[in-house]
């Protein structure tokens, strides 16, 4: 009986040990472990706000960049409305010697030519460089798109985008009244729609899709630098006003926009922070068993002394 009760009073008294040695290692574990958790959690949504930050900041700055193009593209026109309402479309030469340049650079038109609106259907009566798209669609076409011209002061902007030759029209009319005739423009655009980014440009590691109106509509698509399209995941989208048309600007970025330390951020504070945990648990159980170990052999020491002073 004795030597049972010596056994049981024996086994809880190590339980007893072990839990005062394990309960405190484990708590410093959890609360080490959550500590990082929440940390690395903090950094990547720092991280990624940061990221959609940037992206956001880029889009708006390229948005800025195509509204900066409309000045480039109106005057001219308007210059030729002008010119051909004042001279009743009679000046040929002054009328060449306006567009040639813009045309034979190809920046920013193939094609200008002035057309007469005042009869059904509208006449093409001047043309300088290649021939424009606009006259091999149907007529009803040719007088919807010329006629949302004579009703607005601004740029009349709208897509030839079918077939192996797409291009996007601008036209424009002089404010005298009544309109007479119509300065129009093609501008050309890649075959494929596809125009890459060239490294160094200030736009480089940011995939871009240019849509003509408010939507994603793939058959108004004007340009992207990537045929993987719709743009997915992180992305930003900023819709331009163009003229009387508008232009819808979506980016995406190919790299981390923040740079590679930042992305490295969540991984570097929670392997730190498991590395903290590990050591400062080791460091626990260390000190725990230590204190524990001293606590045994002072009662050891005690119940030594008792028995050499009984003896």
């Amino acid at each position: 009986m004795a030597l049972g009760r010596d056994l049981a009073l024996g086994f809880w008294a190590r339980v007893m040990d072990v839990r005062k040695v394990a309960l405190p290692t484990v708590a410093i574990a959890v609360v080490g472990s959550l500590i990082t958790v929440f940390l690395t959690v903090v950094t990547v949504v720092v991280h990624e706000n940061n990221e959609q930050r940037l992206l956001d900041q880029r889009t708006r700055e390229a948005a800025a960049v195509l509204t900066a193009i409309l000045p480039s593209l109106q005057t001219p026109l308007a210059s030729a409305a002008e010119l051909v309402e004042a001279t009743d479309a009679t000046d040929v030469t002054a009328f060449e010697n306006l567009m040639s340049p813009l045309v034979e650079s190809r920046q920013p038109y193939v094609s200008s030519s002035i057309w007469r609106v005042d009869t059904n259907p509208p006449q093409v009566v001047m043309v300088v460089g290649e021939q424009p798209k606009l006259a091999s669609q149907p007529a009803a076409f040719i007088r919807e798109s010329l006629q949302r011209s004579t009703s607005t002061p601004l740029l009349g902007v709208f897509g030839l985008l079918d077939g192996d030759e797409p291009r996007i029209g601008y036209s424009f009319t002089s404010p005298r009244t009544p309109v007479r005739f119509v300065a129009y423009a093609e501008g050309a655009l890649p075959a494929n729609r596809t125009a890459v980014v060239p490294a160094g440009n200030a736009f480089s590691g940011l995939d871009n899709a240019i849509y003509l109106g408010d939507r994603e509509d793939p058959t108004q698509l004007l340009t992207a630098s990537t045929p993987d399209l719709p743009l997915r995941d992180r992305r930003s989208s900023e819709l331009v006003e163009f003229g009387e048309s508008s232009l819808l600007l979506v980016m995406h970025p190919t790299g981390e926009l923040g740079g590679g330390l930042m992305a490295a951020l969540p991984w570097i504070v929670g392997i730190a922070g498991l590395l903290a945990t590990l050591g400062a648990t080791t460091t626990s159980a260390m000190v725990t068993r230590g204190r524990s170990r001293a606590e045994e052999l002072a009662d050891e020491n005690a119940m030594l002394y008792a028995e050499q002073r009984n003896v």
